[in-house]
């Protein structure tokens, strides 16, 4: 049977059965199988067994760990891919789930707008676990009046929008 090193639960959909001869030898490394999300770790105390007419002495325990893997977050601006902040690289076990929320950060005179996709879900190919969210830049509307120095309105007033932190001359 296959069971999780870590948890000590069984590991699902692996139970196996098979028929062998009295005394015959079954040696773990012969019965390790892959596993979506784990690593072969190690057999329980024997590394074979012998056969017997007890079936209650035929069981081989394998462990097995959970498979690490790595997700990329990257923080872009929105429509042009900008590096608005270094990407980050996080360690995780294949068949995390990662939600966008979680990974936001702030970013000054950005929002948080979207993600590439929400959840990601952590496979063993780390360069298939990219996160990109996206920031949009937060503007502010200013207006201009144009008066002489009596303050009389030479032209109508102009409204405008900036980005936030911009330097308006």
């Amino acid at each position: 049977s296959y069971w999780d090193v870590d948890s000590g639960a069984q590991l699902p959909n692996t139970p196996v059965t098979k028929t062998a001869t009295v005394g015959s030898t079954i040696y773990a490394a012969d019965e390790a199988i892959a596993i979506d999300g784990y690593t072969f770790d190690a057999a329980s105390t024997a590394t074979s067994i012998t056969v017997s007419d007890d079936a209650s002495q035929n069981e081989l325990k394998l462990f097995y760990k959970r498979a690490m893997s790595t997700y990329t977050v990257n923080y872009l601006e929105v429509d042009t891919n900008r590096v608005l902040r270094t990407a980050v690289t996080k360690d995780a076990f294949v068949g995390d789930v990662i939600n966008a929320a979680d990974e936001v950060v702030e970013i000054a005179r950005y929002t948080y707008e979207s993600a590439s996709v929400d959840p990601l879900t952590v496979s063993a190919v780390a360069g298939d676990n990219v996160l990109n969210l996206y920031y949009i830049q937060v503007s502010s509307k200013y207006y201009v009046s144009f008066l002489d120095e009596a303050g009389n309105v030479l032209k109508p007033v102009v409204d405008k929008e900036a980005a936030i932190g911009d330097v308006i001359n």
